[in-house]
């Protein structure tokens, strides 16, 4: 898997493009798990968090990534979650979605289902 740059574009289906900026100094990424990695980027003149999947982490791409324009399309059911905002467009043979960055007093689903 390519890991994306500092200073990288990536386009958004609805139009523009986001921009891979570094968390920290030493820091270019949130996190990284099983299907993805999550970057801090700026789109449209606000900062979002960038979930990338990895090319071979999802078994079907193309009916996940309906899925995921299909979330996109409704309303947030809850304010509770951090819900996907802007699909960007397919590169390098995967694709991503924007989200609100995590509040500081969130807490990851895995946490919540490993303890």
């Amino acid at each position: 898997m390519r890991y994306l740059k500092e200073g990288e574009l990536i386009d958004i289906e609805e139009g523009g493009q986001c921009k891979v900026l570094r968390v920290s100094p030493n820091k270019l990424f949130f996190g990284e798990g099983g299907q993805g990695v999550a970057y801090k980027v700026e789109y449209m003149g606000k900062v979002y968090a960038l979930k990338w999947y990895k090319p071979d982490a999802i078994r079907n791409p193309e009916e996940f990534r309906d899925n995921l324009a299909e979330n996109i399309s409704i309303d947030i059911p809850s304010d509770k979650f951090v819900w996907p905002k802007f699909l960007t467009k397919s590169k390098d043979g995967t694709f991503g979605y924007l989200m609100d960055v995590f509040p500081s007093e969130y807490t990851s689903f895995t946490k919540i289902l490993i303890k």
